[in-house]
């Protein structure tokens, strides 16, 4: 195993290892036959919808795609596009932050579009994505001031041992990067007589196109359709599990606005799936909103769980879905020549 093999092993069983003790302090303490109890006897029915709704923003997304792609030329299948994104999901669940590049590399085999020019439309729309979490996160601020006040008191007063270290962690984190890009720039002139610095560069230039592809979309009222869709459907799969247990069944819309906040950054976290983290920081946001730490707990169970099995499964279909249309498209061509 070489030397760059192992630190990437060795960085996702270390951000696995930060899930499982997110997932271990959420549950320490926690009557777990009162937590069984609740998810026995959970309405299943909302839960179901929950999941509808997340197909709902898979499919946006798969199209919200299409829109990004066609000012560069590029028309590929739906079906493809919806098969890339979900695998990416899937891919996610085992290596954090992977779902990415397999979702353009996925995308590239079916319809062979340069990998770059798919990273690029790839960032725009995560770019786009935290635009629009920041704006409600800004909304949620504004309409529950307190309680948003109240749930970041509790999460820095639960790890207040750790916080100073990881604000230190972060700017020389910061002041790190900063002086290996001035070291970049200042050699910039030598970089570009290596062969590897042209196709970083080649590279760069690629995602570059489709990041201004949004400045050449065509179907502009479509875009901005699903992209509305993607968040209303995140937003109505988080509400609607409220309805699935007794003592969330009285919260609110703004509740769970709150709530699709708070349980994006825990998504936001680089662990596998969010496991752990989304448990831990939506407990926080619902014991904030009055909730007991018990039903808290099945509430983020339920929502987490439902999804991570519907990523596994439309992931496993979408595999083996891609391969077969793939492998037709090859007998096909074969069949011709």
């Amino acid at each position: 195993m070489t030397g760059k093999l192992l630190f990437k092993v060795l960085k996702n069983l270390a951000f696995l290892f930060v899930g499982l003790v997110l997932l271990y302090l959420a549950f320490k303490g926690q009557d777990l036959e009162k937590l069984i109890l609740d998810l026995k006897e959970a309405n299943y029915f909302y839960v179901i919808l929950s999941v509808l709704f997340g197909v709902g923003a898979y499919l946006s997304r798969a199209k919200r795609w299409l829109i990004l792609l066609e000012p560069m030329g590029y028309s590929p299948k739906f079906s493809n596009s919806l098969y890339s994104i979900v695998i990416g999901y899937f891919a996610n669940l085992a290596i954090p932050r992977i779902g990415e590049i397999t979702r353009c590399t996925t995308m590239n085999q079916a319809e062979k579009i340069p990998v770059d020019k798919l990273f690029g439309t790839v960032i725009l729309e995560r770019i786009i994505d935290l635009m629009f979490l920041l704006t409600l996160t800004l909304i949620t601020i504004l309409l529950k001031v307190d309680l948003f006040g109240g749930f970041f008191f509790d999460l820095v007063n639960s790890n207040k041992e750790k916080y100073p270290k990881l604000v230190n962690l972060i700017l020389i984190s910061g002041v790190l990067f900063m002086l290996f890009l001035l070291i970049l720039y200042a050699i910039r002139s030598r970089l570009r007589k290596f062969q590897f610095a042209i196709k970083i560069r080649t590279f760069f230039l690629g995602i570059k196109e489709g990041l201004v592809s949004i400045k050449k979309i065509k179907n502009k009222s479509g875009f901005v359709f699903h992209s509305l869709s993607i968040w209303i459907c995140y937003y109505l799969m988080s509400w609607v599990v409220f309805y699935s247990i007794e003592e969330t069944s009285h919260l609110g819309l703004i509740d769970g606005l709150f709530i699709l906040v708070v349980g994006g950054f825990g998504m936001a976290a680089p662990v596998q799936g969010g496991i752990g983290a989304y448990h831990f920081i939506v407990s926080l946001g619902l014991g904030v909103l009055g909730i007991a730490s018990a039903p808290a707990l099945s509430y983020a169970t339920i929502v987490h769980t439902s999804q991570t099995l519907f990523i596994l499964l439309a992931g496993s279909v979408s595999l083996a879905l891609l391969y077969l249309s793939n492998k037709k498209i090859k007998n096909t061509k074969l069949g011709t020549t």
